[in-house]
């Protein structure tokens, strides 16, 4: 086109050049007559040219759609037309001529009503998507293979939500098959614990509000026995004002129990201390840095805070005739590895105590 024709073509030929240029498929459709309007492009997808497909109607969109995708479609444009969608969008596969099936993504929208408030026409276009969905289909096996589930969960501005996409670990974690929660997620969130549900719809909330990832522990039952699982997802806001998080979430039963096992032990050993007044201690000998349990701070009379202990402070507390004994102790234990020694030492009031040291180097 020579310089300078373009800007001076009618805004529909500008129009016209730049759909053609994103490679789709146009089409019209009288809802009430069944009239029917394609472009070259929308036959070209499917492998033929638009006279081979004459004469055209809306029957010929049902020819070579899949009945199970043409069933959808139908689905959605009711919603579209009751007000329920701004839009029509549906995926849906088409017979080529090839015999294979082809993908396309089709977009639409109701642009007038009949004087009595009909459905009148609608006009849309087709994208195919062929190579979109085989790629799709390639990551959906490599997620298949990961531990947990990779997911999508998406949010919608009326408060409803959906997994646009979920791998086969969904059935793991959740006990839910993928397809079950396309549209609606409410089965994954029913199988969540109801101690920990309200904690997880605030933070996905919160995620939602703040535009941070989503990162949360909670339990899920759907086999009779609580599982323990981690979640992390990111964000990412859509124009409609609804939310997609990409994701992934791990069952961490396992790693939960031995957390809990070990909480425990050391609540046990904490009492076992606190009944038989034992404190215990770790020192670093080089730098005289020191660590005392809680009980070591009650057993010298002291607050925690009050103090920082330290070597020094300790020996400061040891009753001067007895300091040779414990570092003789100390220095055994370089060789020998066990620092064993009774001794006294002033506790904060000045009231002289025995104690008991045992440690291993």
């Amino acid at each position: 086109m020579p310089y300078g024709k373009y800007q001076n073509l009618p805004l529909s030929d500008r129009l016209m050049m730049m759909l053609e240029a994103t490679q789709a498929g146009t089409w019209e459709w009288n809802v009430q007559t069944g009239e029917t309007h394609f472009n070259e492009r929308w036959a070209e997808i499917i492998g033929y040219t638009l006279d081979e497909l004459q004469p055209i109607n809306i029957q010929t969109w049902l020819k070579f759609v899949h009945p199970d995708d043409g069933s959808e479609s139908d689905k959605r444009l009711t919603e579209h037309f009751d007000g329920k969608r701004s839009f029509y969008e549906c995926e849906a596969r088409m017979r080529h001529k090839d015999g294979r099936w082809v993908w396309v993504r089709d977009y639409g929208k109701l642009v007038s009503r009949t004087a009595e408030g009909k459905p009148e026409w609608v006009v849309g276009t087709h994208i195919d998507i062929s190579g979109l969905k085989e790629l799709s289909e390639r990551f959906e096996a490599f997620a298949d293979l990961l531990p947990g589930v990779v997911y999508q969960y998406q949010q919608r501005p009326d408060g409803s939500s959906s997994f646009p996409f979920a791998s086969q670990g969904l059935r793991h974690i959740y006990g839910v098959a993928p397809d079950a929660v396309k549209e609606d997620a409410a089965l994954v969130f029913e199988a969540i614990h109801p101690e920990d549900l309200p904690r997880v719809a605030r933070t996905i909330n919160q995620s939602a509000q703040q535009g941070q990832d989503w990162v949360c522990e909670y339990r899920v039952i759907h086999t009779g026995t609580p599982r323990w699982v981690f979640g992390h997802a990111r964000p990412q806001s859509g124009i409609d004002g609804s939310v997609l998080w990409y994701g992934m979430i791990i069952d961490i039963t396992e790693r939960k129990k031995l957390e809990l096992e070990l909480e425990k032990s050391q609540a046990n050993l904490k009492l076992s201390q606190k009944i038989a007044r034992t404190g215990h201690w770790e020192a670093n000998l080089e730098t005289g840095a020191l660590y005392w349990s809680d009980m070591v701070f009650q057993i010298l009379g002291f607050e925690r805070g009050e103090v920082e202990p330290s070597v020094e402070l300790f020996n400061s507390l040891v009753y001067p005739e007895d300091l040779t004994a414990v570092r003789k102790s100390e220095q055994e234990a370089q060789q020998i590895g066990i620092h064993d020694v009774q001794h006294r030492m002033f506790t904060k009031s000045g009231e002289l105590i025995w104690v008991h040291e045992l440690a291993e180097l």
